[in-house]
Formats: C-alpha cells, sequence, structure tokens
C-alpha cells in the first residue's frame, strides 16, 4: 500500500532532478553509474507486453529480470496467490514510469491488473491536515481480497494506457537551476547517492519474496534471508519476521524497498509473505 504513496508524492529525489546537469560536474561518470543501477529496476512496454496470461511465475520473473518486484504470497480459499509488480518506462525520467501488477494462481498468470486504491486516513502535521495510507496490521488481508478481485486489464488496455501516458505525462522538471548549484551540490553527494543506489538494489535480490514459500520452516526462512531485523507477534499466536534496514536510503521513491514480512503460523510454517505495496513501514517500528 505504502508504494502508491510513493508513487504519488510530489517531491523528486534529487538525482533524477539534478542529474540532468551533470555535465557541468567533475562526477559524470557517478551519474551515469546511478542511472544505470535504477534502470535495472524497469522494463520497457515491448519487454512487458512479451509476457502474458498462462505464463509461468518463473518463465515470467526470467522475462522481467531485476524489475520484478514481489508484493506478495498467500494463500487464499484454497488456491495459492502470488502478486509481483513491475516499473514499466513510458519516458526519459524514471518518474515517468508506471506500476502494474501482475497476479498469479498456483504460480500461472492469471491476469495483470493495477492496485487498489488503499483506505487513506487524515492526520495533522503542526496543525495542518494531511493524509496518509492508514496503516494496517500484519494479519489483515482485506487489502490483498480486494487486489485479488480487482479487474483483469486487457493486452489491448494496456496499450492504450501506456501510449497516453506517453502523450500526456507531466514533465515536472524545473530546468533552469544554476549549474554551478548543482554542481557543488553533486560533487558532495554523488558517492553517497551511488552507494544507496546499490544498496537499495542489494536489498531487493537479498530479500526477494519469491525466493520464500508458503509452508517453509522457521530455518529455511532465516537460511534464507538471515536473523530478521524484527520479530512482531501475531493475534493468532503465531509470528511476523520483519527484514530490511532502519535507514532511508537516498532514492528515487518510486524505486525504493520498503522491506519484507514473513508470517508464520503458532507451529512456525509460512503462511504468508509481504513486500512492496503490501509491506507496512510500521512494522519496522514494532
Amino acid at each position: 500500500m505504502q508504494k502508491i504513496q510513493k508513487l504519488k508524492a510530489l517531491s523528486k529525489i534529487a538525482v533524477f532532478l539534478l542529474a540532468l546537469f551533470s555535465g557541468c560536474s567533475n562526477n559524470t561518470g557517478q551519474f551515469e553509474d546511478i542511472n544505470s543501477i535504477a534502470q535495472k529496476l524497469l522494463v520497457s512496454e515491448k519487454t512487458f507486453l512479451a509476457i502474458d496470461k498462462g505464463f509461468s511465475l518463473e518463465r515470467t520473473k526470467a522475462i522481467l529480470g531485476r524489475a520484478a518486484q514481489h508484493e506478495f504470497t498467500v494463500l487464499c480459499a484454497n488456491n495459492s496467490y502470488t502478486l509481483i509488480s513491475c516499473l514499466i518506462s513510458v519516458g526519459p525520467s524514471i518518474d515517468d514510469a508506471v506500476y502494474l501488477s501482475l497476479l498469479f494462481s498456483s504460480k500461472i498468470l492469471i491476469k495483470i491488473i493495477e492496485l487498489p486504491r488503499a483506505e487513506i486516513e487524515t492526520y495533522l502535521v503542526q496543525g495542518t491536515p494531511a493524509s496518509r495510507i492508514k496503516s494496517w496490521d500484519v494479519e489483515d488481508t482485506s487489502y490483498i481480497n480486494k487486489t485479488i478481485k480487482s479487474s483483469e486489464i486487457t493486452r489491448d488496455q494496456i496499450q492504450t494506457y501506456l501510449a497516453d501516458l506517453r502523450v500526456n505525462r507531466i514533465k515536472g522538471v524545473n530546468r533552469v537551476m544554476p549549474a554551478f548549484v548543482l554542481t557543488r551540490y553533486f560533487d558532495k553527494m554523488s558517492s553517497r547517492l551511488k552507494r544507496d543506489y546499490q544498496m537499495n538494489n542489494d536489498l531487493f535480490q537479498k530479500y526477494n519474496g519469491c525466493l520464500a514459500e508458503l509452508g517453509m520452516t522457521n530455518g529455511q526462512i532465516e537460511a534464507l534471508y538471515g536473523i530478521p531485523l524484527r520479530v512482531v507477534s501475531t493475534k493468532s499466536g503465531g509470528k511476523a519476521q520483519i527484514y530490511g534496514i532502519d535507514r532511508e536510503l537516498q532514492v528515487n521513491p518510486v524505486l525504493h524497498f520498503s522491506g519484507l514480512a514473513v508470517v508464520f503460523d503458532a507451529q512456525e510454517h509460512v503462511t504468508a509473505i509481504y513486500s512492496g505495496a503490501f509491506f507496512n513501514d510500521d512494522w519496522k517500528k514494532l
């Protein structure tokens, strides 16, 4: 759910706002490295449209490569469901890209969807009303059920949708910022940005939810992912192991690794795996 909020964020991470001017800097090579790292998390429209209903999860992941981002794996009405999402490039900027999600039943693709709208709550920031996605419990499956029931997007609808986005996308970039300001900023920040982008990509690989399976034991999960960042008790007598890092990385919000939650029953067998938009950042704080 939280990725939906991040995708709509008005702020842009500096490397994507300012790298337009990177030729003025001595660190042009580092900017190119950052962009190369980021682009690994995107696919072209042509690549995405090579996928069709009936494809296996493994075949789909092989086509999408690192751009395949796990969202959830759950058991619902005696069927196992896995959702992965993919960021599709529709313009020159990362912020022009769009997410579409692919739903698998028993590891066979059954439909492509857009994530439904999450529940929003209002809160105050220094007396000023603001909105955010409402926090949810690790055993709350209402949004997952809503997602599984989402309407399918057809191939023709996807092509029309992406074509409209290319035509109507909002540039939203101020191209007149003084180059000397940009140069000083990136001379100072480029090394850190590159490290953060590389770490972000590494986290996607290390804590890839597609590696886990329903029914796995605690020992099997820790063999995959190591010692968890947090362990949260569930109301049903089980637990959720939370994986990720505590600090925020300086990367574009649409590319940001959120975390991984593996939920166990009282017998310590996996009953659900959550990441991406279905990972709640609040779980890191419990």
